[in-house]
């Protein structure tokens, strides 16, 4: 069966593990070393079952990233048109869902003058993320669609959502400029942006995370 592959992350040197996608379904799937596979578990499509799985299809490839832990024990998935962050582990199975501050869930409608479903989601959600030591770092816009004057800056956002590694929130900052990329060093102090507005790359400091529990 032909498939597309995409969202192709490394774990480590000898495990890859992306997006696979056939005429009506999507899974993730590991690859070695060669690029041989080596595991598929199924993913579910975005939407409603009662929308063609096509449909569901096309905007699961579009509107999903994903980045792997440094450590290599897993990897998170976020959204694009929806308030939905997702954690799995190196076997590709589900492990928490992030507490993300604006949940929601994807929406389609069909248009009858283009004659096909089309996203309804008002705002771009999630753009990219990053792992950092043993944070993760998400990319939000939360922007209007009828704000952005290029398709180009539909893919940008200006907040990091930080998250620990069983999706509590811990943090939320504002960049001073939108971007459209992030990258987080291991140690989680510096994060690393690429800007849509000159496609500079600019290195931010970041904050530790907040102490958790009972303060004296």
């Amino acid at each position: 069966t032909t498939r597309r592959v995409s969202r192709v992350v490394g774990l480590d040197r000898e495990r890859f593990v992306g997006l696979s996608v056939t005429h009506d379904s999507q899974h993730f799937e590991a690859f070695d070393g060669q690029g041989a596979s080596i595991q598929i578990v199924e993913h579910g499509l975005p939407g409603t079952e009662t929308l063609p799985a096509v449909v569901r299809m096309n905007a699961a490839i579009s509107i999903v990233r994903t980045c792997s832990r440094a450590d290599g024990s897993g990897f998170a998935l976020v959204n694009g048109i929806a308030g939905i962050v997702e954690y799995f582990n190196r076997d590709l199975r589900l492990e928490w869902l992030a507490d993300v501050p604006y949940p929601s869930e994807p929406q389609f409608v069909y248009d009858d003058r283009r004659q096909r479903y089309v996203v309804t989601a008002p705002r771009t959600w999630y753009v990219d993320c990053a792992w950092g030591g043993d944070r993760m770092f998400a990319l939000f816009s939360g922007r209007h669609r009828s704000t952005y004057r290029s398709s180009d800056q539909r893919d940008s956002g200006e907040f990091i959502h930080v998250f620990d590694t069983k999706g509590g929130l811990q943090q939320v900052f504002r960049l001073d400029r939108p971007v459209f990329a992030i990258a987080v060093d291991n140690r989680s102090e510096f994060l690393y942006a690429a800007s849509i507005l000159d496609a500079h790359i600019y290195r931010f400091r970041l904050l530790p995370a907040p102490m958790t529990g009972s303060q004296p």
